[in-house]
């Protein structure tokens, strides 16, 4: 019953068909909270405990590898938070690293390209017509950071890291962070812009939560609430949880997404991946014009300055090159 396409109501109550949120009363003003007891809302039905949380829009193809993935880059992300606990230690982020010290695995969209896309789209593709394409980020969009000590086991109960030198950052692996909100293409029936993502440059179309993870966010959004309805309240609640994706095994976060017919659509101008760098990609835009690199190519110009539609073997070469780039 959850389809009403155009208010947001199917993203927030999936939301809260996963996250089970705690009941705060009908005034909405109990103020402690078990984030570990699912008493969530009477109109809602709260799940059981779970090892992990999926959820998905229509027409997304969710693979065992991918949750398996998940779950891996969990793990890794655990044996990185474990070691931070050491002041001995030098564990912080070799290079520009998110704000948010709660890291949670992510996904970016991907469609394919097909014949039946506009000649924008093609062009976009450099050629490729059948290549898979990630069409929730641009360039701008995302940045590289190295988090030492974020390996763990198979199992993913033991750090595989050594934790005997001081300062020993070098064992690790390179994470892909969004420094943007992920935006979708519209015209979208498949999620709206209404319900902001749970995770701070997360996909709004396909998510994973392990239990534990569920539990902090509660945490993280009872404490904002209570802060909103009581302006006295000065708790911090701490920083808002950040997608990131491992460099090393990309292709797992990248999520089919079956029709195509978003391809090679135009973004509103300030509400595109990227969209807080507008000012740098319109100056751009002006020095390819003066130069005339592109003059009668009107079509190629479109295609790297409207669209979004970014090739998924790009994202992984263009990601590579930042993670050199900041070593």
């Amino acid at each position: 019953t959850c389809h009403d396409l155009k208010s947001g109501f199917m993203e927030q109550r999936m939301q809260d068909l996963i996250l089970a949120p705690p009941f705060l009363g009908e005034n909405g003003d109990k103020e402690q909270v078990d984030a570990g007891v699912k008493t969530t809302h009477p109109d809602l039905i709260s799940s059981d405990d779970h090892d992990v949380y999926v959820a998905l829009k229509w027409s997304t193809l969710v693979t065992t590898r991918t949750i398996s993935a998940f779950l891996q880059a969990s793990a890794d992300l655990a044996a990185a938070s474990k070691a931070s606990a050491d002041p001995d230690k030098d564990t912080k982020p070799r290079t520009k690293a998110p704000t948010s010290q709660f890291l949670i695995p992510s996904f970016v969209r991907v469609s394919y390209v097909s014949e039946e896309n506009n000649k924008v789209a093609k062009w976009r593709m450099h050629g490729d017509f059948f290549h898979p394409a990630a069409w929730e980020i641009c360039k701008d969009s995302y940045e590289m950071t190295f988090i030492p000590h974020s390996l763990s086991t198979h199992s993913g109960v033991t750090p595989t890291c050594p934790q005997v030198l001081e300062k020993d950052d070098h064992c690790g692996q390179w994470w892909a962070f969004f420094t943007e909100e992920q935006m979708p293409t519209a015209p979208e029936v498949y999620a709206n812009e209404n319900t902001a993502p749970l995770i701070r440059g997360g996909s709004n179309f396909f998510w994973m939560l392990t239990e534990r993870q569920r539990k902090e966010i509660v945490t993280s959004q009872v404490c904002e609430h209570n802060k909103k309805k009581n302006k006295t309240n000065k708790d911090k609640c701490g920083d808002e949880p950040q997608a990131v994706i491992p460099l090393g095994d990309l292709e797992s976060f990248l999520v089919n997404y079956m029709p195509n017919t978003a391809l090679g659509k135009k973004h509103e101008k300030d509400r595109r991946p990227g969209y807080s760098q507008g000012d740098q990609l319109e100056k751009d835009r002006e020095k390819v014009r003066e130069r005339k690199q592109l003059k009668g190519q009107e079509e190629i110009e479109k295609a790297l300055f409207d669209y979004t539609v970014y090739p998924a073997a790009l994202f992984h070469k263009d990601a590579t090159i930042k993670a050199a780039r900041d070593q």
